[in-house]
């Protein structure tokens, strides 16, 4: 029996990777013109595969 819940269907994988790769971007964004950040900060965006 499938468990129903948040993220079992395709389309909400799909949504969900979307949101995060957004505000990721938003935060880059931010961080450089914004908040004049130069550090490397990527691995606050690192996302384990499925």
């Amino acid at each position: 029996m499938m468990k129903k819940g948040f993220g079992t269907k395709p389309e909400s994988k799909v949504l969900v990777v979307s949101f995060v790769i957004a505000a990721s971007v938003l935060i880059a964004l931010y961080a450089a013109f914004v908040a004049h950040i130069t550090v490397v900060y990527t691995h606050l965006f690192y996302i384990p595969s499925c």
